[in-house]
Protein backbone atom coordinates (compact mmCIF):
# COMPACT_ATOMS: atom_id res chain seq x y z
CA UNK A 1 0.00 0.00 0.00
CA UNK A 2 1.52 3.23 -0.90
CA UNK A 3 1.17 6.80 0.79
CA UNK A 4 4.63 8.56 0.14
CA UNK A 5 4.00 11.82 -1.41
CA UNK A 6 0.14 12.06 -2.06
CA UNK A 7 -0.59 11.25 1.58
CA UNK A 8 1.90 14.08 3.22
CA UNK A 9 0.42 16.53 1.13
CA UNK A 10 -3.15 15.79 2.15
CA UNK A 11 -2.10 15.35 5.35
CA UNK A 12 -0.46 18.87 5.23
CA UNK A 13 -3.62 20.29 3.38
CA UNK A 14 -5.88 19.57 6.04
CA UNK A 15 -3.84 20.67 8.60
CA UNK A 16 -3.43 23.70 7.13
CA UNK A 17 -6.98 24.15 6.24
CA UNK A 18 -8.23 23.44 9.74
CA UNK A 19 -5.30 26.23 11.02
CA UNK A 20 -6.95 28.66 8.14
CA UNK A 21 -10.32 28.10 9.83
CA UNK A 22 -9.76 28.61 12.90
CA UNK A 23 -7.19 31.40 12.64
CA UNK A 24 -9.84 33.09 10.25
CA UNK A 25 -12.48 33.14 13.13
CA UNK A 26 -10.04 34.49 15.41
CA UNK A 27 -9.06 37.30 12.97
CA UNK A 28 -12.56 38.18 11.91
CA UNK A 29 -13.07 39.02 15.73
CA UNK A 30 -9.88 41.20 16.41
CA UNK A 31 -10.92 42.96 12.89
CA UNK A 32 -14.20 44.22 14.47
CA UNK A 33 -12.95 45.28 17.85
CA UNK A 34 -12.92 49.25 16.91
CA UNK A 35 -15.69 48.73 14.17
CA UNK A 36 -16.81 52.69 14.70
CA UNK A 37 -12.94 53.79 13.70
CA UNK A 38 -14.29 53.97 10.50
CA UNK A 39 -16.79 56.57 10.65
CA UNK A 40 -14.69 59.16 11.85
CA UNK A 41 -13.36 62.32 10.27
CA UNK A 42 -10.65 65.03 11.92
CA UNK A 43 -12.07 68.18 12.14
CA UNK A 44 -8.33 69.34 11.87
CA UNK A 45 -8.02 73.24 12.92
CA UNK A 46 -11.59 73.11 14.44
CA UNK A 47 -12.93 76.99 15.47
CA UNK A 48 -15.69 77.01 18.02
CA UNK A 49 -19.00 78.71 17.17
CA UNK A 50 -18.60 80.94 20.55
CA UNK A 51 -15.31 81.48 20.82
CA UNK A 52 -13.00 79.15 23.66
CA UNK A 53 -15.47 76.92 25.26
CA UNK A 54 -13.96 78.19 29.01
CA UNK A 55 -14.72 82.00 27.75
CA UNK A 56 -18.22 80.89 26.58
CA UNK A 57 -19.70 78.62 28.95
CA UNK A 58 -22.62 80.25 31.28
CA UNK A 59 -21.75 77.14 33.77
CA UNK A 60 -18.34 79.10 34.30
CA UNK A 61 -14.88 78.44 33.59
CA UNK A 62 -14.38 75.77 35.71
CA UNK A 63 -16.63 73.21 33.54
CA UNK A 64 -14.03 72.48 31.28
CA UNK A 65 -15.22 68.59 29.88
CA UNK A 66 -12.61 67.52 27.56
CA UNK A 67 -9.51 67.94 29.88
CA UNK A 68 -10.03 65.04 32.28
CA UNK A 69 -10.18 62.60 29.30
CA UNK A 70 -6.66 64.16 27.88
CA UNK A 71 -4.68 60.74 29.13
CA UNK A 72 -6.71 58.33 26.99
CA UNK A 73 -6.65 60.00 23.75
CA UNK A 74 -4.40 61.91 21.59
CA UNK A 75 -6.98 64.67 21.33
CA UNK A 76 -7.59 64.94 17.77
CA UNK A 77 -11.21 66.45 17.81
CA UNK A 78 -13.32 64.00 15.19
CA UNK A 79 -16.86 64.50 13.96
CA UNK A 80 -19.11 61.06 13.61
CA UNK A 81 -20.12 60.34 10.37
CA UNK A 82 -22.73 57.63 9.62
CA UNK A 83 -22.60 53.88 10.77
CA UNK A 84 -23.63 50.46 9.81
CA UNK A 85 -23.38 47.12 12.32
CA UNK A 86 -20.79 44.67 11.67
CA UNK A 87 -21.08 41.62 9.56
CA UNK A 88 -22.73 39.57 11.92
CA UNK A 89 -24.76 41.71 13.91
CA UNK A 90 -23.21 44.76 16.72
CA UNK A 91 -24.77 45.74 20.05
CA UNK A 92 -24.05 49.54 20.63
CA UNK A 93 -23.97 51.09 23.59
CA UNK A 94 -24.02 54.32 24.83
CA UNK A 95 -23.10 55.70 28.44
CA UNK A 96 -23.99 58.74 30.09
CA UNK A 97 -20.92 59.98 32.27
CA UNK A 98 -22.29 63.84 32.99
CA UNK A 99 -24.68 66.23 32.29
CA UNK A 100 -24.38 69.82 33.14
CA UNK A 101 -27.81 71.21 31.43
CA UNK A 102 -31.03 72.74 32.01
CA UNK A 103 -32.07 70.05 29.83
CA UNK A 104 -31.58 67.57 32.43
CA UNK A 105 -34.57 66.31 32.78
CA UNK A 106 -34.90 67.74 36.67
CA UNK A 107 -38.00 69.72 34.93
CA UNK A 108 -41.52 68.47 33.95
CA UNK A 109 -41.11 67.77 29.79
CA UNK A 110 -37.66 69.41 29.60
CA UNK A 111 -35.18 66.62 29.04
CA UNK A 112 -32.13 65.77 26.59
CA UNK A 113 -32.58 62.23 24.62
CA UNK A 114 -29.46 60.87 22.85
CA UNK A 115 -29.71 58.16 20.37
CA UNK A 116 -29.61 56.99 16.50
CA UNK A 117 -31.57 57.96 13.31
CA UNK A 118 -31.80 55.41 11.08
CA UNK A 119 -31.35 55.41 7.44
CA UNK A 120 -35.36 56.53 6.99
CA UNK A 121 -34.92 59.27 9.06
CA UNK A 122 -36.62 57.49 12.36
CA UNK A 123 -35.06 58.06 15.55
CA UNK A 124 -34.27 55.45 18.35
CA UNK A 125 -33.71 56.69 21.91
CA UNK A 126 -30.37 55.01 24.09
CA UNK A 127 -30.76 57.59 26.52
CA UNK A 128 -33.33 59.72 28.16
CA UNK A 129 -32.13 61.97 30.43
CA UNK A 130 -35.24 62.17 32.41
CA UNK A 131 -35.21 60.70 35.28
CA UNK A 132 -31.71 59.31 34.86
CA UNK A 133 -28.43 59.57 36.43
CA UNK A 134 -24.73 60.01 35.48
CA UNK A 135 -23.45 56.05 34.46
CA UNK A 136 -26.90 55.71 33.06
CA UNK A 137 -26.72 53.01 30.16
CA UNK A 138 -28.57 52.69 26.74
CA UNK A 139 -28.47 49.94 24.51
CA UNK A 140 -29.56 48.32 21.08
CA UNK A 141 -28.64 45.52 18.41
CA UNK A 142 -27.95 46.54 14.91
CA UNK A 143 -27.29 44.53 11.72
CA UNK A 144 -24.91 45.04 9.19
CA UNK A 145 -27.64 46.84 7.23
CA UNK A 146 -28.87 49.57 9.82
CA UNK A 147 -27.20 52.85 8.88
CA UNK A 148 -27.66 54.90 11.90
CA UNK A 149 -26.35 58.58 12.97
CA UNK A 150 -26.03 59.55 16.35
CA UNK A 151 -28.75 61.96 17.50
CA UNK A 152 -29.59 64.15 20.39
CA UNK A 153 -33.32 65.33 20.22
CA UNK A 154 -33.35 68.29 22.62
CA UNK A 155 -36.27 70.53 23.56
CA UNK A 156 -34.65 72.81 20.88
CA UNK A 157 -34.43 70.46 18.56
CA UNK A 158 -32.92 67.71 16.66
CA UNK A 159 -29.16 67.61 16.35
CA UNK A 160 -26.90 65.03 14.33
CA UNK A 161 -23.67 64.29 14.71
CA UNK A 162 -23.07 64.86 11.15
CA UNK A 163 -22.61 69.17 11.36
CA UNK A 164 -24.53 69.80 7.93
CA UNK A 165 -27.51 68.05 8.69
CA UNK A 166 -27.87 70.84 11.79
CA UNK A 167 -30.63 73.43 10.46
CA UNK A 168 -29.44 76.05 12.74
CA UNK A 169 -26.22 77.04 10.23
CA UNK A 170 -24.30 73.39 9.76
CA UNK A 171 -22.75 74.33 13.18
CA UNK A 172 -21.50 70.61 15.26
CA UNK A 173 -23.51 70.19 17.99
CA UNK A 174 -21.12 67.14 18.61
CA UNK A 175 -17.41 67.00 19.24
CA UNK A 176 -15.88 63.23 19.55
CA UNK A 177 -12.69 62.09 20.97
CA UNK A 178 -11.60 58.51 19.77
CA UNK A 179 -10.37 56.08 23.35
CA UNK A 180 -6.44 54.79 22.77
CA UNK A 181 -5.73 53.49 25.76
CA UNK A 182 -8.10 51.38 28.24
CA UNK A 183 -7.63 53.29 32.05
CA UNK A 184 -10.67 54.97 34.36
CA UNK A 185 -11.43 58.56 33.48
CA UNK A 186 -12.78 60.28 36.44
CA UNK A 187 -14.51 63.25 36.27
CA UNK A 188 -14.82 65.76 39.20
CA UNK A 189 -18.52 66.54 38.53
CA UNK A 190 -21.44 64.77 37.47
CA UNK A 191 -24.39 66.63 36.24
CA UNK A 192 -26.50 70.12 37.99
CA UNK A 193 -28.86 67.84 40.08
CA UNK A 194 -25.72 66.85 42.15
CA UNK A 195 -21.65 67.47 42.38
CA UNK A 196 -20.89 63.93 42.73
CA UNK A 197 -17.69 62.94 41.21
CA UNK A 198 -17.94 59.92 38.53
CA UNK A 199 -15.58 57.17 37.45
CA UNK A 200 -15.67 54.88 34.60
CA UNK A 201 -13.80 52.11 32.81
CA UNK A 202 -12.76 53.41 28.87
CA UNK A 203 -11.36 51.08 26.65
CA UNK A 204 -9.42 51.48 23.76
CA UNK A 205 -11.76 51.99 20.62
CA UNK A 206 -14.79 54.16 22.49
CA UNK A 207 -15.62 57.19 21.66
CA UNK A 208 -16.86 59.99 23.54
CA UNK A 209 -19.05 62.39 22.55
CA UNK A 210 -19.41 66.04 24.01
CA UNK A 211 -22.93 67.10 23.15
CA UNK A 212 -24.23 71.25 22.91
CA UNK A 213 -28.32 70.93 23.52
CA UNK A 214 -29.13 74.39 22.10
CA UNK A 215 -29.12 76.06 18.65
CA UNK A 216 -26.86 78.36 17.86
CA UNK A 217 -29.54 81.07 18.16
CA UNK A 218 -33.43 81.39 18.46
CA UNK A 219 -33.41 78.90 20.83
CA UNK A 220 -37.21 78.67 21.82
CA UNK A 221 -37.43 77.93 25.25
CA UNK A 222 -38.44 81.09 27.12
CA UNK A 223 -37.08 81.39 30.91
CA UNK A 224 -35.34 78.46 30.68
CA UNK A 225 -32.18 79.01 28.37
CA UNK A 226 -30.82 81.56 27.08
CA UNK A 227 -32.16 83.19 23.04
CA UNK A 228 -28.02 82.56 22.18
CA UNK A 229 -26.37 79.15 22.92
CA UNK A 230 -22.45 79.48 24.58
CA UNK A 231 -21.45 76.25 22.73
CA UNK A 232 -19.60 74.90 25.70
CA UNK A 233 -20.11 71.14 24.66
CA UNK A 234 -20.40 70.11 28.67
CA UNK A 235 -24.63 69.83 28.43
CA UNK A 236 -24.14 66.02 27.80
CA UNK A 237 -20.63 64.05 27.96
CA UNK A 238 -21.95 59.98 26.30
CA UNK A 239 -19.57 56.88 25.70
CA UNK A 240 -20.54 54.85 22.72
CA UNK A 241 -19.11 51.86 22.25
CA UNK A 242 -19.87 49.04 19.28
CA UNK A 243 -19.25 45.40 19.94
CA UNK A 244 -19.96 42.24 17.87
CA UNK A 245 -22.89 40.22 18.97
CA UNK A 246 -21.78 37.05 21.38
CA UNK A 247 -23.36 35.08 18.83
CA UNK A 248 -21.23 36.18 16.19
CA UNK A 249 -17.98 34.57 17.51
CA UNK A 250 -17.54 31.37 17.64
CA UNK A 251 -17.43 29.34 20.63
CA UNK A 252 -13.89 27.82 21.78
CA UNK A 253 -15.94 24.28 21.87
CA UNK A 254 -17.04 24.68 17.94
CA UNK A 255 -13.67 25.93 17.05
CA UNK A 256 -12.34 22.38 18.66
CA UNK A 257 -14.80 20.57 16.98
CA UNK A 258 -14.18 21.51 13.57
CA UNK A 259 -10.46 20.65 14.20
CA UNK A 260 -11.42 17.15 15.64
CA UNK A 261 -13.38 16.64 12.59
CA UNK A 262 -10.88 17.63 9.93
CA UNK A 263 -7.81 15.86 11.62
CA UNK A 264 -10.53 12.77 11.78
CA UNK A 265 -11.17 13.12 8.49
CA UNK A 266 -6.90 13.03 7.90
CA UNK A 267 -7.14 9.74 9.75
CA UNK A 268 -9.33 7.88 7.82
CA UNK A 269 -7.64 8.89 4.41
CA UNK A 270 -4.25 7.59 5.52
CA UNK A 271 -5.87 3.85 7.02
CA UNK A 272 -7.75 3.54 3.71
Amino acid sequence: MQFSFDTIVNRKSFKSLAVALIASFSISSIANASPLSASLDSRGSFVYPSGAPNASSYDGPGFDTMTAFTPFTNSNLLQVSNFTGQTNGSRLEAFLLSEMACFDGSMANYSNNFGVVNGAGQFSSLIDTKNVDPLAVGALDQTASDDFTFALQSPEGLFYSIDSKNSDGQVAHMLALQVDKDGTVNLPFSNVRGTNPVSFNLLSGDIILFIEDMRLSGNVSSGLVPFASDFDYNDMIVVVRQSALASAVPEPTSLLLLGSAIFGLNRKRKAA
